[in-house]
């Protein structure tokens, strides 16, 4: 969260800040509490977030990635051991599907990484304070 305070500058956003499992219930009193270890607050908006995947992109081309847009990931590429090593994609556009072998898969899907699981589970809830 910090490393985003920096990319969206000091002059236009509050920095982010952390909250207690009290104060936390105190300002989100919807929160679940059981799990709770506190809560992050930060700001958000001043950034321009179009401007930046394109500039992550160019820069990735630069070191020799593929860049692929419309492409949703279908399936995961699993080992004997249960490690993800790829994913099968598929174009969007075209309907057109191949798989995408990696050294390292990061999963970047936020609080919905539920939905990319090979059991199709879109219950996000079991695993969210709220």
């Amino acid at each position: 969260i910090k490393a985003y305070d920096l990319v969206a500058g000091f002059k236009t956003v509050k920095s982010s800040y952390f909250l207690s499992k009290k104060a936390a219930l105190e300002h989100f009193p919807m929160l679940r509490s059981e799990r709770l270890c506190g809560a992050i607050v930060y700001y958000d908006g001043q950034q321009d977030d179009a401007r930046m995947c394109l500039s992550v992109a160019i820069t990735a081309t630069r070191e020799g990635a593929t860049i692929a847009n419309h492409v949703k990931c279908i399936g995961l590429l699993k080992d004997n051991e249960g490690i993800c090593h790829g994913a099968k994609l598929q174009d969007q556009m075209t309907g057109e599907t191949w798989e995408c072998k990696a050294k390292c898969v990061i999963n970047a899907t936020g609080s919905f990484h539920r939905f990319n699981t090979d059991d199709g589970r879109s219950d996000v809830t079991s695993y969210m304070c709220c």
